[in-house]
């Protein structure tokens, strides 16, 4: 464990020993006065955020520091040789010793290189922490632009369990008895298609060369990852399938998505809990038991200020217990995430019209996405501007909506 680390797990340690004294008193002042005062709800609720951004630094992607690197294939010691100082003189020659196996450890055609299999892996892995529906989709490798996933019509009637065109014919009978020909059991087909994602991250020759303490691949590494994360956080969000993924809120899938209303005032999610569990067991139980909310920061505020008849919040017990459990926060017992790209209301909790505030479901069974085995390549640019050494760098991405019925979307109140 780093410095760092330890520092912000020592910081976590003191927020919640400060959280249990604080919530003890809750829990007096409550059991005497059947409510706790308002000093001791604003101070849990600072406490609450305080934990939030300590749990926000712990997750942010880890670059490790010289002494703690692994040591590195001779590909990307050429590689960041490359990086720093524009000499390639290393790469050629290893291209010239060895018929590299993998694509991802090859000089591209389009010149410029192809980045090393640690280097990508880094920033895939670390485009969870800003493009968290990577978390929960299911990821596959595509060895071409395009892959085709046959996908079974809907089996069943979700509310009334009544077998639909998805389900193959079946029928009682005995050893010799006539058995029908199938005709159900259609099979439908998703496509997905790797879209580019194009990145321009860039640093001054100064810092290149000289490269204190592996500062030039930490930035282009950290800067790679804000980059593309941000184009992947929307389109599998909102992209609009053609030159982007398909996204989960693209009118085109959600139509296909079980649907919850709210009621209340126009264009807000109500005041009441009764919408999440109308939600929750709106899908059959083999989605909701995998399920998790998605829904914008500011609209999981508001679900935490609902509070009972008596003034309660209405998720601050079960708040508060999973943290002692040093579990993640749930709502109905599912954990909710948070997804930047989602609708977001005004101050007063107002959406645009025609919003989708919330979707709950398996978004594993219900969202691919593909990325390239070929991985992304690099191209070094220190002519265009003076002083500046850019680094134009490529990959490709898919996603689509594959499963709709693993997901229901909530609605405005109209």
């Amino acid at each position: 464990m780093n410095q760092e680390t330890r520092q912000f797990h020592d910081e976590w340690n003191s927020a919640f020993a400060e959280f249990k004294h604080i919530h003890k008193e809750q829990q007096e002042e409550t059991k005497k006065f059947g409510e706790e005062m308002k000093e001791t709800r604003n101070m849990l609720e600072k406490i609450h955020e305080r934990m939030d951004e300590v749990e926000t630094k712990m997750n942010r992607p880890k670059i490790q520091s010289p002494e703690e690197k692994s040591t590195d294939s001779d590909y990307t010691k050429a590689f960041n040789e490359w990086v720093m100082t524009g000499k390639d003189s290393d790469l050629r020659n290893l291209e010239k010793k060895f018929n590299f196996p993998l694509m991802n450890e090859t000089i591209d055609t389009q010149g410029g290189y192809l980045v090393p299999p640690e280097f990508s892996s880094f920033i895939v892995d670390s485009l969870v922490q800003y493009s968290p529906i990577r978390q929960y989709a299911t990821n596959i490798t595509m060895r071409r632009k395009e892959f085709r996933i046959p996908v079974q019509q809907r089996a069943q009637n979700l509310q009334t369990g009544a077998p639909a065109a998805g389900l193959f014919k079946t029928s009682w009978g005995q050893d010799l008895s006539t058995i029908d020909q199938t005709d159900t059991g259609l099979l439908g087909q998703k496509t997905l298609v790797l879209c580019d994602i194009n990145a321009l991250p860039f640093t001054t020759l100064d810092l290149a060369e000289d490269n204190f303490y592996g500062s030039t691949e930490s930035y282009v590494m950290q800067n790679l990852v804000k980059s593309i994360a941000y184009e992947e956080g929307y389109g599998f969000t909102l992209g609009d399938g053609v030159l982007e993924p398909t996204g989960i809120l693209n009118p085109t899938v959600t139509a296909d998505y079980s649907t919850v209303t709210a009621t209340g005032a126009a264009n807000t999610i109500g005041t009441t809990g009764n919408l999440l569990f109308d939600a929750f067991y709106e899908l059959p139980d083999w989605y909701a038991r995998n399920g998790t909310w998605f829904m914008n920061r500011q609209t999981i505020r508001i679900i935490r200020e609902w509070v009972d008849g008596q003034g309660q919040y209405l998720l601050t017990s079960n708040y508060g217990n999973t943290l002692a459990n040093d579990a993640p926060a749930t709502i109905l017992g599912r954990p909710y995430q948070e997804i930047i790209n989602m609708p977001a209301p005004n101050a007063a909790g107002v959406y645009a019209n025609g919003s989708i505030p919330i979707l709950f479901g398996d978004m594993k069974s219900a969202y691919y996405t593909g990325d390239p085995a070929t991985g992304m390549y690099m191209l070094r640019d220190p002519y265009t501007s003076k002083g500046i050494v850019k680094f134009f760098t490529r990959t490709r991405v898919a996603g689509n909506v594959i499963l709709p019925e693993a997901l229901v979307k909530i609605e405005l109140a109209s």
